[in-house]
C-alpha cells in the first residue's frame, strides 16, 4: 500500500526523502550568467610573496615510499587574502 502522513496516521518523520522537484520548466531559462556578459578571473600575479611546495612522500592507499618516484601531476593554486578593512 501506498500509505503517507497525508493520507493516514503515520507520522511525517515516516514518509522517507524524497528530492524535492525543480520548480524551473524544461527549456523555460537555460544556467548560466546573462547572454553577452563577459566574464572575468584574477590574473596570476608574476612575484607571489610565498611559494610553498608540498611534496607526496607517501602513498595515500599503500604506503609505499615515493621518494625516487617522478611526480605525474602538477598543480598551481594562488590565494588572494582579503585586504584588512
Amino acid at each position: 500500500m501506498n500509505q503517507h502522513s497525508r493520507n493516514s496516521s503515520r507520522p511525517p518523520s515516516m514518509n522517507g526523502f524524497k528530492r524535492p522537484k525543480s520548480q524551473r520548466k524544461k527549456g523555460e531559462q537555460p544556467p548560466g550568467g546573462q547572454k553577452g556578459h563577459k566574464g572575468h578571473t584574477l590574473d596570476w600575479v608574476e612575484t607571489p610573496d610565498q611559494i610553498k611546495v608540498r611534496t607526496v612522500s607517501v602513498c595515500e592507499d599503500r604506503g609505499a615510499s615515493l621518494e625516487q618516484v617522478t611526480p605525474s601531476k602538477v598543480e598551481r593554486r594562488q590565494v588572494h587574502d582579503i585586504p584588512p578593512l
